[in-house]
């Protein structure tokens, strides 16, 4: 079977039960842009550390990471893009002081817990990723974000579509896949001494259907459900029980508006009954499905743990859970380090002639400075920050050739000409430096942040294989960013054509990533733009 090629860094995990969680929260601390795929209706047991919550209440944060639910790939991306300028701000996430949050009793909100019932939230200053969560079970999506891989943490016990050719590493976790077939390794996930292991030909130990055993009890410790219908919790995770006690009933009434009963699908039970589910052994409430969810006879619905002083166990990733991630986690940078190092043309554009501003304007003073030192200020900051940023300063005076080298920035003299002109001089050091991409920068726009132009660069390492352009409210402008397989376009444009000529062609498809503010696409064209400019800068210099 072919295998996609892909150079994005996306990951995408299918599911976000509270193992497919433990997977996807390591991920994301060790960087990567994950997208978690869900069904409308899922049913975690222990949901309180399932980033599935997300799907029934809009968001859930477990150990600090916040998860999202999106309505599309788009809404993805604009979770991500928020994340470049979070982490490089070193922000707190918006919580109160010494709290975390897991989700309330129904799974449709959050409720506050204390450091003192989630040890393990991060204290300090770093800011967690966000991840987004798409209604996706048939993984459409995959093909239009072409991953770098694909982990499917959904644990079926069965396949159901996960392939080789989703993305140039497929991962399974569990039984009902074969490495090597399948998928290019599957993840050990029975407990004991093979938890955890990296299987890369044939099965992981099939499915024997008895729980793992703790505090000496297995099957015990784990409920079904006695009858169909609708589930209603009557004692709910985190609270202790006695064996026999009930913790939930199942409403099996027919539902005398429509004349059918809840949970149609399910095959309920028409007796009329409110069914009590009676808690097998005395312990603590571990997981329980969410409130109001239509079960069918023998659904597993319920766990209880008989150590009654483990109650911080359910509000924090399980053993299991980080054992299996941490497998996928090695996996995953094995293959990210095999990859060719990427780097990106950051081209400082300073070789205009400024013939609507009658002389050149990037020398002009603004706010005490040269206009272009401000663009050269925010790549200096770029350069410092992001490992992949190459930059360059195309200039065509003297004067700003001085300034770009104070600035520690790499500049190409040039004597100027057509807009066509200056793209290919721009371009002359593509190939030996092995640029995946190329950004063009305005040294017009003094307003521009750098991290609006890290914004940008994630937005293209996530998906190279597209042009980007910063915009503001949707509305397109620059800087922009073309891909490797533009160069030969951008190279064959004439006279005064520039990038746009290439954008409108057609033939790459243009993202948009939204600035930071809308001001920063303004440039300087006229001497009334230069001194309107020069104000904002000002009171964006008063207020910090």
């Amino acid at each position: 079977m072919e295998k996609k090629r892909s150079v994005s860094n996306i990951l995408v995990v299918r599911g976000a039960g509270d193992l497919a969680t433990g997977t996807i929260h390591r991920l994301c601390r060790a960087g990567f842009p994950v997208l978690a795929l869900e069904t409308a209706h899922p049913m975690a047991i222990r949901r309180h550390v399932a980033f599935s919550g997300a799907v029934r209440a809009g968001e859930t944060v477990v150990e600090g990471i916040r998860a999202v639910r999106v309505a599309s790939v788009e809404e993805a991306r604009a979770v991500w893009d928020r994340q470049v300028v979070c982490r490089s701000q070193g922000r707190h996430r918006e919580e109160p002081a010494g709290q975390g949050f897991c989700q309330g009793k129904d799974g449709g909100g959050p409720r506050a817990v204390s450091c003192e019932e989630d040890p393990v939230r991060d204290r300090d200053a770093e800011l967690l990723p966000e991840v987004p969560v798409l209604v996706d079970p048939e993984g459409r999506s995959i093909e239009e974000l072409k991953p770098f891989a694909v982990v499917d943490a959904i644990l079926a016990k069965k396949n159901t579509g996960t392939s080789r050719a989703m993305a140039p590493l497929t991962i399974a976790l569990g039984p009902g896949f074969t490495a090597g077939e399948d998928v290019d390794y599957v993840i050990e996930t029975m407990r004991g001494h093979n938890l955890g292991r990296i299987i890369s030909r044939g099965q992981a130990l099939p499915n024997t259907g008895v729980p793992g055993i703790i505090g000496g009890f297995g099957a015990e410790r784990v409920i079904h459900a006695p009858a169909a219908g609708i589930l209603h919790i009557v004692r709910d995770i985190g609270e202790t029980v006695q064996a026999g006690e009930t913790i939930a009933v199942i409403e099996t009434a027919l539902d005398t508006a429509s004349g059918q009963g809840p949970g149609k699908a399910f095959e309920q039970d028409n007796t009329g009954e409110a069914v009590p589910v009676p808690a097998s052994i005395t312990g603590l409430i571990r997981g329980m499905i969410p409130d109001g969810t239509p079960v069918r006879r023998g659904l597993k619905i319920a766990d209880i743990d008989p150590r009654r002083d483990q109650v911080r166990n359910c509000t924090t990733i399980s053993d299991k859970a980080r054992c299996i991630a941490g497998s996928v986690l090695e996996l995953v940078c094995a293959a990210e380090k095999k990859r060719p190092a990427k780097k990106i043309g950051c081209v400082l554009m300073a070789a205009g002639w400024s013939r609507r501003f009658r002389e050149d304007k990037l020398l002009k003073q603004i706010g005490g400075r040269p206009l272009a030192a401000y663009a050269m200020d925010r790549l200096q900051e770029l350069a410092g920050r992001v490992p992949e940023a190459d930059v360059e300063v195309i200039a065509r005076r003297p004067e700003l050739a001085d300034l770009a080298r104070a600035h520690g920035l790499s500049c190409t003299v040039y004597s100027g000409g057509d807009q066509s002109d200056t793209i290919r001089q721009a371009l002359l050091p593509a190939d030996s430096r092995n640029w995946a991409g190329c950004m063009f920068i305005s040294a017009d726009q003094p307003l521009l942040t750098s991290l609006s132009m890290e914004r940008l660069l994630s937005a293209f390492l996530r998906e190279p294989g597209c042009i980007h352009r910063l915009s503001a409210e949707g509305v397109p402008g620059s800087p922009v960013l073309f891909p490797a397989e533009c160069f030969p376009a951008l190279r064959k444009l004439e006279g005064d054509q520039g990038g746009r000529a290439v954008i409108r062609q057609g033939q790459v498809p243009v993202r948009l990533c939204e600035a930071l503010r809308a001001e920063e696409l303004a440039d300087v064209d006229d001497p009334d733009q230069l001194w309107e400019i020069g104000r904002m800068l000002e009171k964006i210099d008063k207020n910090g």
